[in-house]
C-alpha cells in the first residue's frame, strides 16, 4: 500500500512508519508481520481493541473538540480495522475524492480478504500494475 510522507492535514505518515521500522530493527526481526506477538504470530484485531479504545478515550478526555464527550468510543469504534478503514473512506467522500481513486486504493482489501490471493472480480483491477498507477494511489492518502 502506497502512502505520501505527509497528508494535507499534517499527519506524518513517514515519521510513524520509520518509528515502526526502528522498533522492528531493535527487536532484531528481519521478517514476519509488523504487528505480532512475542512468538511472531500476527496480533489479532481483538487483542488490539482494548489499547485502541483506551487511546481514543484518552483523546476524548483531553481533546473533546476531536471526539465528542457523549460518544461511546467502545460502541462506535467496535472494530479497529473496520473503524479506521471506514473513517478514511468516509473522509475521502467528504473531500470529494473521485470514486476511481477510492476504488483503486481500496482494492487491496480484496487481496487481504483472499489471504494474499488477488480477487478475480474484474479484469481491469486484476491487470492494473501498482507501479504504473502510483500517482492516483498516492492521491488517496495525500488528501487525508
Amino acid at each position: 500500500m502506497l502512502s505520501v510522507s505527509q497528508t494535507q492535514s499534517g499527519f506524518e505518515v513517514r515519521k510513524w512508519v520509520d518509528r515502526l521500522v526502528a522498533m522492528i530493527v531493535l527487536e532484531s526481526r528481519t521478517s514476519g508481520p509488523a504487528f505480532c506477538s512475542s512468538s511472531g504470530n500476527v496480533i489479532r484485531s481483538q487483542d488490539m481493541e482494548n489499547g485502541f479504545h483506551s487511546q481514543l478515550e484518552l483523546v476524548q478526555e483531553q481533546r473533546p473538540d476531536l471526539i465528542n464527550q457523549n460518544l461511546d468510543v467502545r460502541e462506535n469504534y467496535s472494530s479497529i480495522f473496520r473503524s479506521l478503514r471506514r473513517g478514511s473512506t468516509s473522509r475521502t467522500s467528504e473531500l470529494a475524492v473521485p470514486d476511481n481513486v477510492v476504488n483503486l486504493h481500496n482494492r487491496w482489501r480484496k487481496v487481504e480478504a483472499g489471504y494474499g490471493v488477488r480477487s478475480f472480480s474484474n479484469m481491469r483491477a486484476y491487470y492494473t500494475e501498482m507501479r504504473l498507477t502510483r500517482g492516483i494511489r498516492l492521491e488517496y492518502t495525500r488528501v487525508l
